[in-house]
């Protein structure tokens, strides 16, 4: 994965394979334009494109949100800043610990994304009537926690 320090080492081995593979779509979307580092809208636009049927995907169905069907109204969204990849994961990582899971999951993810403040991957979760509440119980049901 790109744009990341060696501290996240010990933070890799605990991602699912779904997650590892959304990394690296989103790593390659940010190389195709340049960028050192993926964004979060680069994560999100991962998650939509990736085939995956994992948790945060399943849980944003259950919500309504069929995000593999979105793809045209993520790709255009703005790479932001404020809140960088390496941010994101270390979100999901604590979203993982204080769900009590070892393994950081897409559900892990599409939370810290949620949590992102204000960069345009958020705002888009925002709008499409998600919260960080609604997005908890839905992944606690799919998961059957």
């Amino acid at each position: 994965m790109r744009g990341y320090d060696s501290g996240m080492d010990e933070l890799r081995t605990q991602l699912t394979e779904p997650v590892q593979r959304v990394m690296h779509i989103a790593d390659a979307c940010a190389a195709s334009f340049h960028r050192q580092a993926a964004s979060p809208e680069d994560v999100l636009w991962a998650l939509a494109v990736a085939e995956s049927s994992g948790t945060g995907r399943v849980a944003l169905k259950r919500l309504g949100l069929d995000i593999a069907t979105c793809v045209g109204q993520i790709q255009p969204l703005t790479a932001s800043k404020p809140c960088g990849t390496a941010n994101v994961l270390e979100k999901a990582h604590f979203q993982a610990k204080a769900m009590g899971h070892r393994h950081v999951g897409t559900e892990h993810l599409v939370l810290s994304l949620l949590t992102c403040g204000e960069c345009a991957a958020a705002s888009y979760l925002l709008k499409q009537g998600l919260t960080t509440e609604t997005l908890l119980a839905a992944v606690k049901e799919v998961r059957g926690d």
